[in-house]
């Protein structure tokens, strides 16, 4: 079972996450603070030591969301977008279609990446591959990074295209370290288990 991950809306506040956890009686973990190269984390368990409810301010996506890793992964997710504004996969793809602003595109892919699962879903795949052709090199830039949130081992080729054929330099140095760093984290144990 792969992890749920629930992105939250700019107006949901740190405070709000405290609440709700107290209100379920989820159990603080760990607070892990924000360094120079790991993001802020709350984890919480259930009363049933179940399910891990993570707490997310990551700063490389510049969002917010809550990881769900165990059980009852559904239940807990309902009661959490019952409880507080939640950006779903189909409010990023309706805002990705509609953005026009360069920054706002890039957060909006970065958003959708994280808001996702690692199980293949091929109208989001179709976004974020459209994305990577995009004419401005931070938006393919963006569309590249965010395959890491996923691990699809869908991305592999347009990973290979780009960096072998992308017209910028950097764009093909990053689409090759991405595809390399995704072939030895994800894909070969995608392949080893089929």
């Amino acid at each position: 079972m792969s992890d749920l991950r629930i992105v939250l809306k700019e107006s949901v506040s740190n405070d709000d996450i405290s609440r709700l956890a107290w209100q379920q009686s989820w159990e603080l973990d760990d607070i892990s603070p924000r360094t120079e190269k790991t993001p802020l984390t709350k984890i919480w368990t259930t009363p049933d030591e179940q399910t891990a409810i993570h707490y997310i301010e990551d700063f490389y996506i510049n969002a917010r969301y809550i990881l769900i890793r165990g059980k009852n992964q559904d239940k807990i997710a309902e009661k959490i977008r019952a409880s507080l504004e939640t950006y779903s996969t189909y409010d990023l793809q309706d805002k990705l279609e509609k953005v026009t602003e360069k920054n706002e595109c890039i957060n909006v892919i970065l958003c959708l990446s994280a808001a996702s699962t690692q199980d293949y879903e091929p109208t989001i795949f179709h976004d974020l591959k459209t994305m990577m052709y995009a004419s401005d090199v931070d938006v393919r830039k963006a569309a590249i990074f965010s395959t890491t949130y996923l691990g699809w081992l869908q991305f592999r080729e347009p990973l290979e295209e780009l960096k072998n054929n992308d017209p910028d330099a950097s764009v093909q140095k990053f689409a090759a370290l991405t595809h390399a760093s995704l072939a030895k984290n994800y894909w070969h144990k995608q392949t080893s288990s089929d």
